[in-house]
């Protein structure tokens, strides 16, 4: 029997420049046998509320393969992504004409659209919380705050509406599944952000024979969600270690990045493919988790630290206290201060090429493999006794 999955995300499939969970579990979604089509659910902002009332203006349909299908849905200023009631007879439409299957599940990977949960009989409702969605990075001031604040309360009215809504509960982090559980009153199932090991364990080292060794690196997006004051504090304290920054920058103005990036021992490379991710990290001396102190980072499961470890690097970080468990001398350091933190970096230098402490940084992200972790979720999704195991399962923490 051929199953459905319609995916609900925040944006388009390929505008992101970096890859998310939800792209992942897309991939896996294409790769199961039981799987007919996979429609991905992303709003695209019209600039022109005028449209959102023109029935052949609502929503359009990209075919990107045989099996990925994705439905774009116009959108002006969050007024059809994150209010209810505002869709439903679109989303009544849209299910009815592309989904010819027999059994359909919904994902949403982000809490919007809500009405789609009662736009179909769905055999399966799925939220995987993987973001603090609505908390911001930066506090505006005076005026400022109140888009932000407006915007942050929709989310959260959205939030529950699909956490209310959904049979099965994930979230990327103990944080965030004691968020879901306030909300329903029901633990969620923890499953947090994994690595594709061998891709990482056996990566080729990219040549950057213009940046001298020892480095630090970062690869991830270059978001105001870093502390760039503390980056320039480590750059000065250790002026003959290359610091690397390999990723898209975000477009804000940020002046702390700015004079971060005016040392002559940073270097920002920019965005690379996905493929390429790799071999920059097997490059690095050291792997850098460096996140503000800040309520949006707390929910934060970092993507990196596992590929780091994969890579045999040491890894220091700060902000996040989901990876505080991990800790482990020589493998990774978590700090508490902004001094321990570049204290540890300067530690983790001479710890780099040990044969053991790499056995044991690879031992640790082996056991964090994507492959296991999207196989359970996608498990779980369609089995149809999960409502009958729902105790057992949701003290789930992998």
């Amino acid at each position: 029997m051929q199953i459905d999955h319609f995916v609900v995300a925040p944006s388009g499939i390929g505008d992101d420049a970096l890859k998310y969970r939800r792209h992942r579990l897309v991939e896996k979604l294409l790769g199961d046998p039981d799987t007919g089509k996979v429609f991905w659910i992303s709003p695209i902002e019209t600039g022109n509320k005028g449209e959102l009332f023109r029935k052949e203006k609502r929503w359009r349909r990209v075919d990107q393969s045989e099996k990925l299908v994705e439905l774009k849905i116009n959108d002006y200023k969050n007024i059809i992504t994150l209010q209810s009631g505002m869709a439903l007879s679109t989303f009544n439409k849209i299910v009815k004409e592309v989904s010819r299957a027999e059994k359909r599940i919904l994902w949403f990977t982000y809490p919007g659209f809500s009405d789609l949960a009662a736009a179909a009989k769905w055999n399966r409702i799925v939220y995987d919380c993987s973001d603090s969605w609505g908390s911001t990075w930066v506090q505006p001031r005076g005026l400022k705050r109140v888009k932000p604040a407006v915007l942050k309360k929709m989310i959260q009215l959205s939030e529950r509406r699909v956490a209310k809504s959904s049979a099965v509960r994930f979230a990327s982090s103990q944080f965030l599944g004691d968020k879901i559980e306030r909300i329903t009153g029901e633990p969620a199932a923890i499953i947090e952000n994994g690595v594709e090991y061998n891709d990482f364990a056996n990566a080729a080292t990219a040549e950057l024979a213009e940046i001298p060794s020892p480095r630090f690196g970062f690869i991830g997006g270059i978001k105001s969600k870093l502390d760039f004051e503390l980056l320039y504090e480590l750059a000065i304290t250790a002026p003959s270690v290359q610091l690397v920054l390999v990723g898209p920058a975000a477009k804000e103005k940020n002046e702390s990045l700015d004079k971060l990036l005016s040392l002559r021992n940073v270097h920002s490379l920019g965005g690379v493919k996905y493929t390429k991710v790799p071999e920059y990290i097997k490059a690095m001396d050291v792997g850098l988790l460096p996140y503000k102190k800040i309520e949006y980072n707390q929910a934060v499961s970092p993507l990196k630290m596992f590929e780091y470890l994969a890579a045999g690097i040491p890894v220091v970080g700060i902000g996040v206290p989901t990876t505080e468990k991990y800790q482990q001398a020589g493998v990774y350091s978590y700090a508490k201060s902004d001094l321990e933190f570049i204290s540890e970096c300067l530690k983790s230098i001479k710890l780099r090429n040990s044969d053991s402490l790499i056995q044991e940084r690879q031992k640790t992200a082996k056991q964090q493999d994507w492959d296991e972790k999207l196989s359970l979720m996608i498990h779980l999704a369609k089995d149809p006794l999960y409502e009958e195991n729902a105790n057992l399962l949701n003290n789930l923490n992998y």
